[in-house]
Parts: C-alpha cells; structure tokens; sequence
C-alpha cells in the first residue's frame, strides 16, 4: 500500500461542553496519544501519556489523573490527541437507597459498519438509557452510566464493559438525549 492509499487514524476532536458535568465531576482523567504503529489502517492504540512529556504512563498513577477542566486544558494545549477517564471501581458516589454506585462504561466497536450492527447497538443504547457518545474512531459507541453493581469488566456478547481496570476515551459527540445516570439492571 502506497502512501497516498495509507489511512491514518484522525480522531474525533472533543466537544467538552458536551460531556455531561455529573461525569465531569468525577475526577479522574488522563490524556491519551494514538499510536498507530502495527495497527491495520484507520486503527490505533489509545495510550495515556505525560501531558508533560508526552511518554506513556500508566491512567491508574494518581500523579497523572486530573480534572477534567485540566484535561480539556491540557487537551486544548496540544498535550494529546484526546481524553479519557478512569475507571478504577472505586465508588463514585450513592444511589437514594444509599447502595455505593460504580462507573461504568460499555463499548461497542464497529457500529456503523452495518445496518444489522446499528440496530443491534441502538437496542443496548435504548436499554442502558445514559449518556452515550461516538468513539474517537467515529465507528464505535461508548455509553456511560453508574451502576450499584460492579460489573464484571472485559468482554461480552454484545460488546465490552468496564467499572475497573480500564480507561476509555471521552469525545463528547453525543447521541440521544439520554442523561448520564445509574443503570444498574441494564449492565448487570
């Protein structure tokens, strides 16, 4: 494949006024660089870095979390190609009956590459009934939402879901009116 041919990954540029202040609130934010080198084209890994720096490092330091105020800043700055927020499955706040409540985050890749694949995404975003965006990759969807039950974190038949041990990225290009908010029957 010539040069010319070569589709490199072009990221969604982030609409911060979008993201929701009940998910702004929550803390604990990273600045990500895409990394395309051995990924097919269009495709890149998506990896925390140093807003100083610019090396990788790990979204589960505290020394490199931030704000997300921060984050837009450092962002804006030029410091990295997105952000992304944290997902430790510490609690992040309680439900009305008391019960601690857990960030979630549910990400379906490849959505739009088929009518039978939207339809299919568009049920879950239906179900979960929260915040949703399009991925940075403008091809897949993310959702996040609070939950009282921890969900196991990793794959399922419908896509991956995540409370701890992941980062995701934050674009702000929403879809649906659907608010951030707890969701636990949905995702457990």
């Amino acid at each position: 494949m010539n040069a010319s041919t070569h589709k490199q990954f072009d990221p969604l540029p982030v609409i911060h006024e979008e993201v929701p202040y009940a998910l702004q609130r929550l803390g604990k934010f990273v600045i990500w660089r895409a990394f395309t080198a051995g990924k097919p084209d269009g495709k890149a890994d998506k990896v925390p870095v140093d807003i100083f720096t610019g090396r990788k490092v790990s979204a589960f330091d505290p020394l490199y979390q931030m704000t997300f105020d921060d984050a837009v800043e450092a962002y804006e700055a030029g410091a990295g190609d997105g952000i992304g927020i944290v997902l430790d499955g510490q609690s992040v706040g309680t439900s009305e009956d008391g019960s601690p409540l857990y960030l979630v985050g549910v990400d379906l890749d490849n959505v739009f590459g088929s009518d039978e694949a939207q339809m299919a995404a568009m049920k879950i975003v239906d179900e979960v009934s929260s915040y949703t965006e399009i991925s940075p990759s403008g091809r897949g969807i993310r959702i996040f939402c609070t939950s009282t039950h921890k969900p196991q974190s990793g794959q399922t038949e419908h896509g991956e879901i995540y409370a701890k041990g992941q980062f995701l990225t934050i674009t702000g290009h929403r879809i649906g009116l659907g608010e951030f908010g707890e969701a636990t029957y949905a995702v457990s």
